[in-house]
């Protein structure tokens, strides 16, 4: 999904959030905020590994052409894109953000609800166009996919 839609779901998520449940106070609603879109800077970080993109907004928008072009092709075309490896793409990340909520602080089960919000986004996206399954599991994608930096 495109960052701009990201921030937009995340904004509203924010501030639903923080309009209806008593937990959530300005604090918290704008660590769910950020990190409902923040998490896609493992997409600058992979680009600058692999493609050797250092500068941040060269590597931002060559991933949004792609991502554009991405979207029109078809279900077979996109079965064949070699994909990146995004290391907080994955169900590990979510399990140390509650493990570090339970036994360090509340605050990384802020951060856990954006990422699971962020990551429901990606998986219904990758679900409606279609193409490859990935995300799920950083390990896997990163033994899966020849994408490794």
């Amino acid at each position: 999904m495109l960052p701009k839609y990201h921030i937009l779901f995340g904004f509203f998520l924010s501030l639903i959030l923080f309009i209806f449940c008593e937990k959530i106070n300005l604090l918290a609603a704008t660590i769910i905020f950020l990190s409902s879109f923040l998490i896609d800077i493992d997409h600058y970080l992979f680009r600058a590994w692999k493609l050797k993109q250092r500068n941040i907004f060269k590597a931002y928008f060559s991933n949004l052409y792609s991502k554009k072009n991405y979207n029109f092709l078809n279900k077979a075309q996109k079965k064949k894109v070699k994909l990146g490896f995004y290391i907080f793409h994955g169900f590990e990340v979510l399990i140390i953000l509650f493990l570090l909520g339970f036994f360090i602080h509340e605050v990384f089960y802020f951060i856990l609800i954006g990422a699971v919000f962020h990551l429901i986004f990606d998986y219904l996206e990758m679900f409606v166009l279609g193409g490859k399954i990935h995300k799920i599991s950083a390990i896997f994608d990163y033994f899966h996919y020849d994408n490794k930096p």
